[in-house]
Protein backbone atom coordinates (compact mmCIF):
# COMPACT_ATOMS: atom_id res chain seq x y z
CA UNK A 1 0.00 0.00 0.00
CA UNK A 2 1.78 3.54 -0.76
CA UNK A 3 2.60 6.35 1.16
CA UNK A 4 -0.99 8.35 -0.25
CA UNK A 5 -3.64 5.64 0.16
CA UNK A 6 -2.58 5.19 3.78
CA UNK A 7 -3.04 8.90 4.05
CA UNK A 8 -6.38 9.11 3.05
CA UNK A 9 -7.57 6.00 5.24
CA UNK A 10 -6.09 7.73 8.37
CA UNK A 11 -8.01 10.88 7.17
CA UNK A 12 -11.27 9.04 7.05
CA UNK A 13 -10.54 7.25 10.48
CA UNK A 14 -10.10 10.76 11.92
CA UNK A 15 -12.95 11.90 10.12
CA UNK A 16 -15.28 9.35 11.53
CA UNK A 17 -14.15 9.62 15.28
CA UNK A 18 -14.33 13.06 15.13
CA UNK A 19 -18.15 12.87 13.84
CA UNK A 20 -18.94 10.10 16.86
CA UNK A 21 -17.28 13.11 19.50
CA UNK A 22 -19.35 15.64 17.96
CA UNK A 23 -22.67 13.52 17.89
CA UNK A 24 -21.88 12.34 21.84
CA UNK A 25 -21.21 15.87 22.80
CA UNK A 26 -24.58 17.06 21.28
CA UNK A 27 -26.44 13.87 22.78
CA UNK A 28 -27.88 12.94 19.25
CA UNK A 29 -28.51 9.28 18.99
CA UNK A 30 -28.55 8.93 15.28
CA UNK A 31 -29.51 5.43 15.67
CA UNK A 32 -32.83 5.92 17.17
CA UNK A 33 -35.90 7.43 15.75
CA UNK A 34 -38.33 9.82 17.66
CA UNK A 35 -41.30 7.27 18.94
CA UNK A 36 -44.70 7.48 16.75
CA UNK A 37 -47.69 8.17 18.02
CA UNK A 38 -49.65 5.06 18.85
CA UNK A 39 -53.41 5.48 17.44
CA UNK A 40 -56.60 5.04 19.31
CA UNK A 41 -58.32 2.42 18.61
CA UNK A 42 -62.04 1.83 19.77
CA UNK A 43 -66.23 1.88 19.48
CA UNK A 44 -68.81 3.61 20.15
CA UNK A 45 -71.11 1.24 22.01
CA UNK A 46 -74.76 3.08 21.49
CA UNK A 47 -77.07 1.63 24.70
CA UNK A 48 -79.65 4.19 24.39
CA UNK A 49 -80.81 2.88 21.52
CA UNK A 50 -79.80 -1.04 21.97
CA UNK A 51 -79.17 -1.55 25.72
CA UNK A 52 -76.97 -3.71 26.58
CA UNK A 53 -76.21 -5.50 30.30
CA UNK A 54 -73.32 -4.57 32.22
CA UNK A 55 -72.00 -8.26 31.49
CA UNK A 56 -72.06 -7.88 27.70
CA UNK A 57 -70.16 -4.45 27.75
CA UNK A 58 -67.62 -6.38 29.45
CA UNK A 59 -67.37 -8.78 26.73
CA UNK A 60 -66.99 -5.70 24.24
CA UNK A 61 -64.03 -4.54 26.87
CA UNK A 62 -62.70 -7.71 26.45
CA UNK A 63 -62.21 -7.82 22.76
CA UNK A 64 -60.35 -4.08 22.30
CA UNK A 65 -58.11 -5.08 25.48
CA UNK A 66 -56.44 -7.04 22.51
CA UNK A 67 -55.16 -3.46 20.61
CA UNK A 68 -53.20 -1.62 22.84
CA UNK A 69 -54.30 2.07 23.13
CA UNK A 70 -58.24 1.04 23.13
CA UNK A 71 -61.28 2.54 24.49
CA UNK A 72 -65.20 1.82 24.47
CA UNK A 73 -67.50 5.61 23.87
CA UNK A 74 -70.41 4.48 26.06
CA UNK A 75 -73.24 6.49 24.34
CA UNK A 76 -75.23 5.95 27.66
CA UNK A 77 -78.45 9.16 26.19
CA UNK A 78 -80.36 9.35 23.08
CA UNK A 79 -84.34 9.92 21.85
CA UNK A 80 -85.29 6.29 22.61
CA UNK A 81 -83.75 5.92 25.81
CA UNK A 82 -81.92 7.23 29.02
CA UNK A 83 -79.98 4.05 29.43
CA UNK A 84 -78.05 5.29 32.61
CA UNK A 85 -79.13 6.04 36.32
CA UNK A 86 -79.79 9.89 36.39
CA UNK A 87 -80.75 11.68 39.39
CA UNK A 88 -81.37 15.34 37.33
CA UNK A 89 -84.63 13.66 35.75
CA UNK A 90 -85.49 11.16 38.55
CA UNK A 91 -84.43 7.98 37.24
CA UNK A 92 -82.24 6.38 40.00
CA UNK A 93 -82.47 2.66 41.37
CA UNK A 94 -84.12 4.49 44.68
CA UNK A 95 -87.57 4.76 43.05
CA UNK A 96 -89.84 3.68 40.36
CA UNK A 97 -87.57 1.17 39.23
CA UNK A 98 -87.31 -2.56 39.71
CA UNK A 99 -84.48 -5.24 39.36
CA UNK A 100 -85.60 -7.96 36.98
CA UNK A 101 -83.59 -10.37 34.90
CA UNK A 102 -80.20 -8.81 35.75
CA UNK A 103 -81.41 -5.45 34.62
CA UNK A 104 -82.85 -2.51 36.08
CA UNK A 105 -86.12 -1.18 34.69
CA UNK A 106 -87.53 2.48 34.87
CA UNK A 107 -91.32 1.78 35.89
CA UNK A 108 -92.49 4.56 34.58
CA UNK A 109 -91.56 4.26 31.20
CA UNK A 110 -90.88 0.65 31.25
CA UNK A 111 -86.95 0.86 29.73
CA UNK A 112 -84.00 -0.89 31.26
CA UNK A 113 -80.73 1.20 32.43
CA UNK A 114 -77.29 1.11 34.44
CA UNK A 115 -77.09 1.46 37.61
CA UNK A 116 -74.46 3.94 39.18
CA UNK A 117 -72.87 0.94 40.97
CA UNK A 118 -73.06 -1.16 37.58
CA UNK A 119 -71.27 1.87 36.05
CA UNK A 120 -68.26 2.17 38.46
CA UNK A 121 -67.71 -1.53 37.85
CA UNK A 122 -67.47 -1.10 34.10
CA UNK A 123 -65.00 1.83 34.85
CA UNK A 124 -62.95 -0.87 36.97
CA UNK A 125 -63.45 -3.81 34.83
CA UNK A 126 -61.78 -1.29 32.12
CA UNK A 127 -58.92 0.01 33.96
CA UNK A 128 -58.13 -3.48 34.52
CA UNK A 129 -58.05 -4.65 31.12
CA UNK A 130 -56.31 -0.93 30.09
CA UNK A 131 -59.46 0.05 28.12
CA UNK A 132 -60.47 3.66 28.89
CA UNK A 133 -64.08 3.70 29.30
CA UNK A 134 -65.57 7.38 27.65
CA UNK A 135 -69.04 8.43 29.19
CA UNK A 136 -70.98 10.22 26.40
CA UNK A 137 -74.03 12.25 27.07
CA UNK A 138 -75.77 13.88 24.19
CA UNK A 139 -76.56 17.45 24.65
CA UNK A 140 -78.03 20.10 23.55
CA UNK A 141 -79.88 17.82 20.84
CA UNK A 142 -80.51 14.15 20.97
CA UNK A 143 -82.48 14.86 24.61
CA UNK A 144 -86.04 13.15 23.90
CA UNK A 145 -85.60 10.57 26.71
CA UNK A 146 -83.95 13.00 28.80
CA UNK A 147 -87.05 16.15 28.17
CA UNK A 148 -89.74 13.13 28.27
CA UNK A 149 -88.63 11.82 32.10
CA UNK A 150 -88.03 15.72 33.20
CA UNK A 151 -91.73 16.94 31.92
CA UNK A 152 -92.77 14.09 34.26
CA UNK A 153 -90.39 14.04 37.45
CA UNK A 154 -90.10 17.81 36.73
CA UNK A 155 -92.17 19.90 34.69
CA UNK A 156 -91.18 23.20 35.93
CA UNK A 157 -87.28 23.00 34.90
CA UNK A 158 -88.65 21.88 31.70
CA UNK A 159 -90.22 24.69 31.20
CA UNK A 160 -87.07 26.40 32.11
CA UNK A 161 -85.32 24.77 29.31
CA UNK A 162 -87.40 23.73 26.30
CA UNK A 163 -87.24 25.74 23.18
CA UNK A 164 -89.89 28.73 22.31
CA UNK A 165 -93.05 27.80 21.31
CA UNK A 166 -93.42 27.14 17.67
CA UNK A 167 -89.89 25.64 17.64
CA UNK A 168 -90.52 22.24 15.68
CA UNK A 169 -90.79 19.30 18.66
CA UNK A 170 -88.97 16.85 16.59
CA UNK A 171 -85.28 18.96 16.84
CA UNK A 172 -85.43 17.14 20.45
CA UNK A 173 -83.08 19.87 21.54
CA UNK A 174 -82.71 22.06 24.91
CA UNK A 175 -82.16 26.14 24.52
CA UNK A 176 -78.74 26.25 24.91
CA UNK A 177 -78.77 30.03 24.97
CA UNK A 178 -80.57 29.77 28.27
CA UNK A 179 -78.38 29.85 31.89
CA UNK A 180 -80.84 27.33 33.25
CA UNK A 181 -79.78 24.91 30.21
CA UNK A 182 -76.53 25.29 30.91
CA UNK A 183 -76.80 24.49 34.52
CA UNK A 184 -78.84 21.62 33.89
CA UNK A 185 -76.32 19.96 31.35
CA UNK A 186 -73.36 20.94 33.92
CA UNK A 187 -75.68 19.09 36.59
CA UNK A 188 -76.13 16.10 34.51
CA UNK A 189 -71.94 15.71 33.98
CA UNK A 190 -71.42 16.52 37.39
CA UNK A 191 -72.93 13.09 38.04
CA UNK A 192 -70.85 11.46 36.31
CA UNK A 193 -67.27 12.85 36.15
CA UNK A 194 -66.33 11.37 39.80
CA UNK A 195 -67.86 7.55 38.34
CA UNK A 196 -65.02 7.96 35.33
CA UNK A 197 -62.49 8.64 37.44
CA UNK A 198 -59.37 7.00 38.46
CA UNK A 199 -58.06 6.20 34.64
CA UNK A 200 -55.16 6.41 33.16
CA UNK A 201 -56.94 9.35 30.27
CA UNK A 202 -59.99 10.86 31.06
CA UNK A 203 -62.26 11.74 28.42
CA UNK A 204 -65.77 13.02 28.34
CA UNK A 205 -67.96 13.15 25.31
CA UNK A 206 -70.74 16.00 25.31
CA UNK A 207 -72.54 15.24 21.95
CA UNK A 208 -73.44 18.35 20.24
CA UNK A 209 -74.21 16.97 16.79
CA UNK A 210 -77.18 17.42 14.51
CA UNK A 211 -78.04 20.44 16.49
CA UNK A 212 -80.60 22.32 13.55
CA UNK A 213 -82.11 24.87 15.39
CA UNK A 214 -79.08 27.41 14.53
CA UNK A 215 -77.72 29.22 12.16
CA UNK A 216 -74.98 27.52 10.11
CA UNK A 217 -72.31 29.98 9.63
CA UNK A 218 -71.75 30.68 13.16
CA UNK A 219 -73.34 30.78 16.18
CA UNK A 220 -71.60 32.14 19.30
CA UNK A 221 -74.06 31.14 21.69
CA UNK A 222 -73.17 27.03 20.99
CA UNK A 223 -69.28 28.36 21.39
CA UNK A 224 -70.39 29.77 24.86
CA UNK A 225 -72.03 26.53 25.59
CA UNK A 226 -69.40 24.27 24.49
CA UNK A 227 -66.37 26.60 26.23
CA UNK A 228 -68.17 26.44 29.44
CA UNK A 229 -69.33 23.10 29.71
CA UNK A 230 -65.20 21.90 28.73
CA UNK A 231 -64.15 24.86 31.19
CA UNK A 232 -66.40 22.80 34.27
CA UNK A 233 -64.56 19.16 32.65
CA UNK A 234 -61.25 20.70 32.86
CA UNK A 235 -62.13 21.29 36.23
CA UNK A 236 -62.81 17.76 36.92
CA UNK A 237 -59.78 16.45 35.17
CA UNK A 238 -61.06 15.31 32.02
CA UNK A 239 -60.45 16.19 28.65
CA UNK A 240 -63.41 17.51 26.48
CA UNK A 241 -64.77 15.47 23.22
CA UNK A 242 -67.53 16.82 20.75
CA UNK A 243 -68.85 15.67 17.30
CA UNK A 244 -68.02 18.41 14.48
CA UNK A 245 -70.79 18.20 12.16
CA UNK A 246 -72.05 21.69 13.97
CA UNK A 247 -68.68 23.55 14.49
CA UNK A 248 -68.62 26.58 11.65
CA UNK A 249 -65.53 27.55 10.88
CA UNK A 250 -65.93 31.03 11.45
CA UNK A 251 -66.22 29.71 15.17
CA UNK A 252 -62.94 27.48 15.36
CA UNK A 253 -60.81 30.23 16.65
CA UNK A 254 -63.11 30.98 19.83
CA UNK A 255 -63.40 27.37 21.06
CA UNK A 256 -61.13 26.39 24.13
CA UNK A 257 -58.03 24.60 22.45
CA UNK A 258 -58.68 21.60 25.07
CA UNK A 259 -61.93 20.40 23.01
CA UNK A 260 -61.29 17.39 20.49
CA UNK A 261 -63.46 17.67 17.48
CA UNK A 262 -64.40 14.16 16.28
CA UNK A 263 -65.60 13.37 12.92
CA UNK A 264 -68.89 12.22 12.54
CA UNK A 265 -68.33 10.31 8.80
Amino acid sequence: MNQRKVFKIWGLMVLVMLLMMMLKQTGVQADKKPPAVMAEKGITLDISRKFYKSQVIKKFIDDLSKYPNSFLQLHMTDNQNLAVEMSAVGQTTEKNAIYQDGQWINTQINRPFLSKKELVDLVAYARSKNVVLIPEVEAPAHMQAILDLLKVNDPERYDAIKLPDGAPEQFNLIDYSKVESLKFVQEILAEYTPLFAGQAKRYFHIGVDEIDWLPVESNMNLVNYVNALDNFLKSQGYTTRMWNDRVAKADLPAYWTNVKYLDTK
